[in-house]
């Protein structure tokens, strides 16, 4: 008995391996062996955690504790180019990577990690912005701000607020030229770039901000079934069964509505012909990104306390960036965004708005997937990284 056990679980774990190594990828992805190799251990984490949610109600702590151990292989040596100190500015707390040789190092980059708002932190970040502040002699502030669902938004939004105004008033200190400053993140970081952008736009906080980096950015919660959505939910590092649940533990504290939020049921009659929805217009996208029907059936399922509890998700700019009611005179933007990531569309539409609006944008899309500009340090460096590196370096050198 205990053998033909032994046997089913080893069969089991055999088809799990077998499943999530040779998970389905895109046939022009970069370096699949490598990728593949990644996402698999991802995937693992993924199943830990469900199974640690189901049993033990605490899958966010675990994948708290599991995130740490990339974050640790992943650091990059000390640079002797470099100076590195964990400070406050004005009671938030940011790691500061400053140029030994202060010669033209006068420009500045504030910037905030990714991680869902409720993952992630200053060392996660450290290959990126280490590699950007020696590349371009720059000073950059890497904000370390608090995470929910410990502390709800605004929480991290007004830090990222507060740390952005302090740097800017006080950059004489650092060395830096206060109308030489830009602000960038990736993926929730990138949310809050756009966010702080808006938000020192709408006070006209002087001097502005020069640049914003919005880097696979989720800008909205008005539809999570763009192509992007549909297309790439599956790949492991952001699957479309996760997305929906790191806003709902940044407004409310908990995962309630991750389903309809994750089906688009939170999306009242009204809302889809607000002015809202005009926002998130296929129309906008380049052809070979629309869904093949947009059409909302009649009988669509709504679920009514989702969307009176949620609208203020779909709705405040600084939660959904993509929904200002304004998008004119914004930083200069170079927006980048990768090609199987189920936020790829909100770039897109986000490059469209922006655009519309008369802004002038930039934006680079990569053939990789959620995340890539952390895979900075070999042996998990990925092409795509470094190419992105590389390419918005020489852009900050010219307009920055």
């Amino acid at each position: 008995m205990v053998k033909r056990a032994t046997i089913v679980i080893f069969s089991v774990l055999i088809i799990m391996v077998g499943y999530h190594f040779y998970l389905p990828l895109p046939a022009d992805l970069e370096q699949p062996g490598k990728l593949r190799f990644i996402l698999f251990q991802l995937q693992i984490v993924n199943d830990l955690v469900k199974f640690a949610d189901l049993s033990f109600g605490n899958g966010l702590a675990l994948r708290r504790k599991l995130m740490k151990f990339p974050e640790s292989i992943l650091l990059p040596p000390q640079s002797e180019k470099l100076k590195v100190t964990n400070v406050e500015f004005a009671g938030v707390k940011v790691r500061l990577s400053e140029p030994v040789d202060k010669i033209n190092a006068n420009r500045g980059l504030i910037y905030f990690h990714g991680g869902g708002w409720v993952f992630g932190s200053a060392n996660s970040t450290e290959p990126w912005t280490s590699a950007l502040a020696e590349e371009l002699n720059m000073v950059v502030a890497s904000v370390d701000y608090r995470l929910a669902p410990e502390h709800l938004y605004p929480a991290a939004f007004d830090d990222c607020v507060t740390a952005t105004t302090h740097f800017i008033k006080h950059a004489s200190d650092y060395g830096v030229d206060p109308t030489r400053i830009a602000v960038g993140g990736d993926s929730a970081g990138g949310n809050l770039a756009a966010a702080v952008a808006l938000k020192l736009r709408d006070i006209d906080f002087q001097p502005p901000i020069k640049i914003q980096v919005p880097i696979y950015p989720v800008l909205q919660f008005f539809d999570l079934n763009t192509k992007s959505f549909i297309d790439n939910g599956h790949i492991p590092i952001l699957t479309k069964e996760l997305m929906p649940q790191y806003p709902l533990l940044y407004l409310r504290g908990n995962t309630k509505y991750t389903n309809d939020l994750g089906k688009n049921a939170h999306i009242s009659d009204d809302m889809l012909k607000s002015k809202y929805a005009k926002r998130v217009s296929q129309s906008l996208l380049p052809e070979k990104y629309r869904k093949l029907d947009t059409d909302e059936t009649p009988d669509r399922y709504v679920n009514q306390e989702a969307a009176t509890e949620l609208r203020p998700m779909l709705t405040d700019p600084y939660l959904s960036p993509m929904m200002a009611d304004d998008l004119t005179n914004l930083p200069k933007t170079y927006l980048i965004t990768a090609e199987y990531d189920v936020l790829r569309d909100d770039g897109l539409l986000y490059v469209a708005n922006l655009r519309q609006a008369g802004n002038d944008v930039t934006h680079a899309n990569y053939k990789s997937i959620h995340a890539f500009t952390y895979l900075l340090i070999p042996p998990f460096q990925l092409d795509s990284a470094v190419q992105c590196l590389k390419e918005l370096c020489l852009f900050l050198k010219e307009q920055l």
